[in-house]
């Protein structure tokens, strides 16, 4: 499976280390990204979201449960 670089650029959720965050990748595609495994190294999910929805996070629209359903 092909793993893309995301950075981090904002922390939505942190405990011991960062939860939920979004992030961008190098086409300056944004992420919704969700943390699933910390042992032995942090692994994360992501899911595109386009500025407009991530607005709409940001305003309390949108839950990002519904993004990752």
């Amino acid at each position: 499976m092909k793993q893309n670089t995301v950075t981090l650029e904002r922390i939505l959720e942190y405990y011991d280390t960062p939860q939920l965050f979004l992030g961008r990748d190098a086409f300056d595609t944004q992420y919704l990204c969700l943390l699933y495994e910390d042992e032995p190294t942090c692994q994360y999910t992501a899911i595109r979201i386009s500025t407009k929805l991530y607005a709409r996070f940001l305003q309390g629209k949108e839950d990002w449960r519904n993004f990752f359903l």
